[in-house]
């Protein structure tokens, strides 16, 4: 079963009712996390047209738009310096197009116009988070906007694992699968290298690392409907892990 529910628990938990101001490693999360949902919502709309949990996926769909649109506002109430503010401006001018596509009755014509452009979008707010990150200039500022994106490559992995099974399928899917598994492997050594590491890190990078080791192999097995199941909910635990990883360093920050 997809751990949708769970996951969106820990996302909310994760994010919080700030009471004080938000910190910058704080906002490299936020805008990071925005990285991560461009690449989930393909994932889930990409599941419901090809019936993978389909409730659940629906489910994720909605939470990971509304979670969209919801962190939008509170970035824009934020962000102030002026760069990162065109990024942002950008940043909205397209997501009503990415939020369209995916309102609509999930079919395999639209899905590589949906990719385009959720892709697009994650480009420009892997963009924002390096602005955030190199005005705070600060070394944990790094390593959670490096944690913070391999959120976005599992989801990224799983989303292109699930187009090439719908028969979406391209050269450069084919090439975003290979760079994205080359960067997550490069990414998780990196982590495990910083000195900044606590023995609560380093734990939840021992399980990541594990679950990295068994959804690799899960993204190989392709012809049964089981094997889509299984990278979904390979994913999704992934992503929960991910998000853990990535609170833990951004409380580092505070």
């Amino acid at each position: 079963m997809i751990r949708g529910m769970g996951y969106l628990f820990l996302l909310v938990c994760a994010l919080g009712v700030e009471a004080a101001p938000l910190t910058s490693a704080d906002l490299v999360n936020l805008s990071g996390r925005q990285r991560m949902l461009s690449q989930r919502i393909v994932k889930a709309y990409v599941q419901v047209g090809t019936k993978v949990a389909p409730d659940q996926s629906r489910q994720i769909l909605g939470d990971s738009v509304d979670q969209f649109s919801s962190q939008l506002a509170q970035l824009r109430a934020i962000i102030t310096k002026p760069e990162q503010k065109l990024v942002l401006m950008e940043i909205e001018r397209l997501w009503p197009d990415v939020q369209g596509l995916a309102s609509k009755t999930a079919s395999r014509e639209l899905a590589p116009a949906l990719q385009e452009r959720a892709n697009e979008l994650q480009t420009l707010c892997h963009r924002l988070a390096g602005l955030i990150e190199n005005d705070a200039g600060l070394a944990i500022g790094r390593l959670v906007n490096v944690a913070g994106r391999q959120r976005m490559l599992s989801q990224r992995l799983a989303k292109a694992y699930m187009l090439r099974a719908w028969g979406v399928d391209s050269p450069q899917l084919g090439e975003e699968l290979e760079s994205s598994r080359l960067e997550f492997s490069a990414a998780l050594q990196l982590l495990a290298q910083a000195s900044e590491n606590t023995p609560e890190i380093r734990h939840e990078l021992d399980l990541i690392v594990s679950q990295w080791a068994w959804f690799q192999t899960a993204l190989e097995l392709e012809g049964a409907f089981s094997y889509r199941l299984l990278v979904a909910d390979s994913s999704e635990s992934m992503l929960a892990n991910l998000e853990k990883l990535v609170t833990l360093y951004t409380r580092l920050g505070k």
